[in-house]
């Protein structure tokens, strides 16, 4: 086995433990407390109704840069697709409608993940949420890839399509179609992916 040596000292690093590294060293940290979860639930419904619903949520993740905040919305936007097998494929669909919306922001990605019941199936609390997955991600290869690509996504600077809406098929039994009348882009989903997820064109979002 191949060692590495550190000067000046008695020790020594094998290669293999470096490259080991554990699910948890790759992820986000982790809001999963129950008296977080008790705070985060009791303020939204709160203000339920008003500008500040999320307010807990971004206490709980100050210290997240736009691209760590935007990867835990596409995280959790994709697990709410419960389609686990076409994940690959729906993860550049959500980021491209969030980078969309984000552009359009000015660059504002907390002003986009924050607003109010725009991603209710990641931030609203109810029996299908996937609120729990925004707060504590825990699949390392998917948290990878939407991390990836938020990242790429904040350093494109081409400008905003329309397509600033989606909607996720299988998310829940109660929601059967799309809630509004818009215009389907059909360049971002193709073939299955569409029994999952289909993004709209919405011209008058701001």
């Amino acid at each position: 086995m191949k060692r590495i040596f550190a000067v000046g000292c008695s020790f020594f690093i094998s290669v293999a433990a470096l490259a080991e590294t554990t699910d948890s060293d790759r992820l986000p940290h982790c809001v999963s407390e129950f008296r977080e979860l008790e705070v985060i639930n009791n303020k939204i419904k709160l203000n339920a109704k008003n500008d500040s619903k999320y307010d807990s949520y971004k206490k709980a993740f100050v210290s997240d840069s736009d691209e760590e905040l935007m990867a835990r919305l596409i995280y959790a936007e994709t697990k709410a697709t419960k389609c686990e097998k076409l994940n690959s494929a729906i993860v550049p669909v959500i980021t491209k409608v969030i980078s969309n919306r984000v552009k359009i922001k000015k660059g504002d990605v907390k002003a986009v993940v924050f607003q109010r019941d725009q991603f209710a199936s990641s931030l609203n609390i109810y029996p299908e949420s996937n609120y729990k997955d925004f707060l504590c991600p825990n699949d390392s290869k998917l948290w990878t890839s939407a991390l990836n690509e938020a990242s790429d996504a904040l350093a494109d600077k081409s400008k905003p399509t329309t397509a600033v809406n989606y909607f996720l098929y299988k998310h829940s039994p109660r929601w059967t179609k799309e809630p509004w009348k818009l215009e389907e882009d059909t360049s971002l989903t193709k073939g299955s992916v569409r029994d999952c997820i289909k993004a709209f064109k919405n011209p008058n979002y701001k």
